[in-house]
C-alpha cells in the first residue's frame, strides 16, 4: 500500500516553452518531499517528440508520473482569433479544459511554465477548496482579476457543475 501524499500538477506548453515546462517540473521535483507522489499532467500545445523525450528523462531527479494530453488546439485558436489578445497565445485557454482533459483527478494544480517552486507544494494541496471551483491569487489591489498562472482547481465540482460548458456558451454569445 502506497502512503505518498499525491498531488497531480498540470503545466502547458509547446514545443518553443517545452523547455520552460521542464525548469519549472525541475523545480518541482528538487523541492518535494520524500513522501510527496508527483503526477504530472502535460498541456500539449505541440511539444515535438524529441522534447518529450527530454521531458520524461526528468523521473531521473525523482521517480514521478509524466503524461501527456491534447487540447482541442484549432478550437481555442479559433476563439483566440476573436478577441484581443495580444499578451497571450490561444494557450491561455487550454486551462479552461483540464477537468474534462483529466477527468479522473478530483483536484489539481495548473502552473504556468514560467514559475520556479522553492518548496514543497505539499501544504497548498492540503487546502481544503470542496466547496469552491478554485483556488487563486489576486492579481494587484484592484478589481476582480486574479492570477491565472496558479490555479488549485475542484475539477471535482468544476465537472458536476458544468463550468466548461457555461464558459463556453459565455464566449460563444459574447466573442463573435
Amino acid at each position: 500500500m502506497n502512503n505518498n501524499f499525491r498531488m497531480d500538477i498540470c503545466l502547458s506548453a509547446d514545443d518553443n516553452y517545452a523547455k520552460y515546462m521542464a525548469t519549472a517540473m525541475i523545480s518541482i521535483l528538487k523541492n518535494s518531499l520524500e513522501d510527496e507522489e508527483i503526477v504530472f499532467h502535460l498541456l500539449d500545445g505541440g511539444i515535438s517528440d524529441d522534447s518529450k523525450k527530454k521531458l520524461l528523462s526528468l523521473k531521473k531527479i525523482k521517480n514521478c508520473e509524466i503524461y501527456f494530453y491534447t487540447p482541442d488546439i484549432k478550437k481555442y485558436e479559433e476563439w483566440y482569433s476573436r478577441g484581443n489578445y495580444e499578451l497571450w497565445s490561444p494557450a491561455v485557454f487550454y486551462r479552461l479544459s483540464i477537468p474534462s482533459m483529466i477527468p479522473n483527478i478530483d483536484k489539481i494544480l495548473y502552473l504556468d511554465c514560467d514559475i520556479i517552486v522553492n518548496l514543497s507544494l505539499k501544504e497548498l494541496f492540503k487546502i481544503d477548496i470542496e466547496n469552491y471551483y478554485a483556488l487563486v491569487c489576486r492579481e494587484g489591489l484592484k478589481g476582480d482579476y486574479f492570477n491565472s498562472g496558479v490555479l488549485m482547481i475542484n475539477s471535482k465540482l468544476w465537472r458536476e457543475s458544468n463550468i466548461e460548458d457555461i464558459f463556453y456558451d459565455y464566449y460563444s454569445k459574447n466573442y463573435r
